[in-house]
């Protein structure tokens, strides 16, 4: 098990992105804890899984020491049921807060250049007569 917290730890030299970062290629991560610098969060769990075999693993993140607040929330929600049902209602609550935000395409509009330069802007599905051809 690791973790690693700051980004060019992760990363390694300029050379490396997000298809080759350090830590995966070397299998390890430092397990320094960053105080106020470029941050990230990465764990590391090392499984040996047999030819068809697979897992399923539950990282949970909190505040708090294990006897304050971690023990509780390991029992309401560290089974993968509870989680799949919190993921989907999390997804939900993001999809109708960025529903308010989203883009619409904007009303078709035609512009003619009169002779003094300025763009005469209207809303208009179809060419008037006083547009160019």
């Amino acid at each position: 098990m690791g973790y690693e917290t700051v980004r060019e730890n992760f990363f390694g030299d300029i050379y490396r992105t997000y298809a080759n970062p350090r830590a995966v290629a070397e299998g390890k991560c430092t397990n320094f804890l960053a105080e106020g610098e470029n941050g990230c969060g990465t764990f590391q769990a090392d499984l040996v899984l047999a030819p068809g075999e697979s897992r399923e693993l539950i990282v949970m993140l909190g505040m708090g020491t294990p006897q304050s607040h971690g023990q509780a929330a390991v029992a309401q929600f560290g089974n993968p049921e509870r989680c799949t049902a919190e993921f989907e209602a999390l997804k939900q609550q993001w999809h109708g807060l960025l529903e308010a935000v989203k883009s619409r395409p904007p009303i078709r509009t035609s512009t003619t250049w009169p002779t003094s330069g300025a763009p005469i802007t209207r809303s208009s599905p179809t060419r008037g007569r006083d547009m160019p051809r």
